[in-house]
């Protein structure tokens, strides 16, 4: 089949824009793979520094032992405040879908 010069045109814009976004895509993907690994290894940087922190406040100061727990706990609040959250945010969004009987 033949192309008419304007169909031409068209078709090279379109394939253009196309890879364009394609292009926009892979560095987008690219950015957030690497934005994904720093944010990995800064948690298990945080992690391994709560560690070594609650260890020095149990087993180096002269605490009472409940205030020792209760700053651990107070230093783990991420770790333990994010599982709960998303299961309230679960049973939030299951709420949601009974009540007012949304599908998706």
């Amino acid at each position: 089949m033949y192309m008419t010069t304007y169909e031409k045109t068209t078709n090279d814009k379109f394939n253009s824009s196309e890879l364009l976004y394609h292009q926009k895509y892979l560095k987008q993907l690219t950015s957030v793979d690497n934005m994904k690994a720093f944010n990995t290894f800064l948690f298990y940087l945080y992690y391994i520094i709560i560690i070594i922190v609650i260890y020095i406040i149990i087993y180096q100061f002269d605490f009472n032992r409940y205030i020792a727990t209760i700053i651990a706990l107070l230093l783990l609040y991420p770790f333990i405040i994010y599982p709960i959250q998303i299961i309230l945010y679960g049973i939030s969004q299951q709420i949601k879908k009974i009540t007012f009987g949304v599908t998706n």
